[in-house]
């Protein structure tokens, strides 16, 4: 079960302009795990199952019942656990613990102006300095234009103002 307390370590919050518009958070859910034992939960990312996965994903049921992050967005999953790894190693937990892989490092993001924002891709990085793997996500970010028409100020959607990436 996911406390608050869980979700204290938001190391990243990017508010962008038009405020409130834009909450972007990473958060280190180290405490929340996948709901499977850890010989099947390793066979899933042998196998790229990542549906499988997160079907079985703490985080994700939680905010489906509206109990953690209501109102946060996050982009489809399409890779292998983050954690717990060996450090300087590709091999998942191989001490006595032998944690269960987990998604423990996410990006979620509150939009309040929808048509503004558009999620484009969300990623994890290979490094293995850490016992995590960083995860980056990267959005389109529309920008607002105010036009003259007819002596009334009509707002539209100009081309795409920039794409904007976090590495976390």
């Amino acid at each position: 079960s996911i406390s608050p307390s869980s979700f204290l370590d938001l190391s990243l919050l990017l508010v962008l302009p038009l405020a409130p518009s834009y909450l972007f958070g990473h958060v280190d859910v180290t405490n929340e795990r996948l709901d499977l034992s850890r010989e099947l939960a390793l066979v899933y990312a042998r196998y790229n199952h990542h549906d499988k996965l997160m079907g079985q994903d703490q985080l994700t049921a939680q905010k489906r019942d509206k109990k953690v992050f209501v109102g946060f967005e996050e982009m489809k999953i399409n890779f292998n656990p983050t954690f717990k790894y060996d450090l300087n190693s590709n091999e998942y937990d191989t001490s006595k613990k032998q944690r269960v892989p987990a998604y423990c490092d996410r990006i979620l993001w509150r939009n309040w102006l929808h048509d503004f924002l558009e999620p484009i891709e969300y990623q994890r990085g290979e490094t293995t300095e850490s016992d995590h793997r960083p995860v980056k996500a990267l959005f389109l970010l529309k920008r607002a234009i105010s036009t003259q028409t007819s002596g009334t100020a009509a707002k539209g959607l100009q081309q795409p103002a920039s794409l904007t990436s976090l590495t976390l």
